[in-house]
């Protein structure tokens, strides 16, 4: 019996001019999340999907969903402030269902994440 895997995952590129972004020759990778399938474990299929930017002071925040078929709902994020130095993934948010599309937003002094569930 075969057993077909998939992954997703979340590819960050720039182009040297607006113009140009929909051309993918003139692309260039910034940063890449790799989700590698673990062929051997019960649960293979690793998914890191549906990126959301949040900038402040001058530092990118990446969030995403990370997720196996049957495992928790998480949303994790990384930072930069070069695009070039990126920090350890930390998980924000784990509950037992899916999480998707962290929409991340400040109101006065206080931050809010809206995911899909």
């Amino acid at each position: 019996m075969r057993f077909k895997t998939s992954f997703f995952s979340i590819y960050l590129y720039s182009c040297a001019e607006d113009n140009m972004c929909f051309c993918i020759k003139e692309l260039f990778g910034i940063y890449a999340l790799f989700s590698v399938p673990k062929l051997m474990s019960f649960n293979p299929v690793m998914i890191k999907a549906d990126p959301f930017f949040f900038v402040e002071n001058d530092i990118l925040h990446l969030f995403y969903e990370e997720k196996r078929v049957f495992g928790p709902g998480k949303i994790k994020m990384i930072m930069t402030k070069d695009l070039k130095n990126w920090s350890t993934p930390k998980t924000v948010l784990k509950e037992n269902f899916h999480l998707s599309f962290p929409f991340v937003f400040k109101c006065g002094t206080n931050y809010y994440m809206i995911p899909e569930t």
